[in-house]
């Protein structure tokens, strides 16, 4: 399997190289958990009772570029601190599905309402309540630090832990199977003027 990433779960999805390069290609659609996944699940506290969610710049910056290339980006997330949508807003990503209840629920309306097909949509979960999402979902994609449940439905398993660049891990393997290196596309874009430097820090 790729050295950048561990499979598990799914054996009758993924059993080679070649597989995966095509899962992760065929993604059109990714929904991202946002506590566990793009953070590690830390929350700061004023004393105003303001919520402050410190986010990864390289995992926000993956997700930006996966935008610039076609691949629609939603948060998928039950919490409702500002943080988060700001965050969303900052990195120009397609929106956010705020969830009291079933996740998958708000994926399939959002799916029905633009035609998307569940098998070229990626989940990214760490836990539980991401369960439904990982196992539904063309692909299903953990933090190495993921809860064990999920993790044992997840298809794939970053090398990264959550909020310490998985997400961007997983962007940078999805654009390199389509043929995108991320490395020379920043460069050209940073160049140019395209990339705002707000991204790259």
């Amino acid at each position: 399997m790729n050295a950048d990433m561990s499979y598990c779960g799914r054996t009758d999805r993924i059993v080679s190289n070649a597989d995966l390069e095509r899962e992760l290609a065929s993604v059109r659609v990714l929904f991202c958990d946002v506590e566990g996944c793009l953070t590690d699940g830390t929350k700061w506290y004023s004393e105003k009772e303001d919520i402050f969610i410190p986010f990864n710049s390289r995992d926000g910056l993956g997700l930006w570029l996966l935008e610039q290339f076609g691949v629609r980006v939603f948060f998928v997330t039950a919490s409702i601190e500002k943080s988060i949508a700001r965050k969303a807003h900052d990195m120009e990503i397609s929106g956010c599905l705020y969830c009291k209840n079933s996740k998958m629920d708000e994926i399939l309306k959002l799916c029905k309402r633009n035609q998307w097909n569940l098998n070229e949509c990626c989940a990214v979960g760490d836990d539980w309540w991401d369960i439904e999402m990982l196992q539904e979902c063309g692909l299903g994609v953990c933090p190495s630090d993921a809860a064990p449940a999920a993790i044992e439905v997840a298809d794939l398993v970053t090398n990264s832990e959550g909020g310490k660049g998985a997400v961007r891990e997983l962007a940078d393997k999805i654009l390199s199977a389509k043929g995108i290196e991320t490395v020379s596309v920043l460069q050209a874009l940073r160049n140019e003027h395209v990339v705002d430097n707000s991204l790259l820090t």
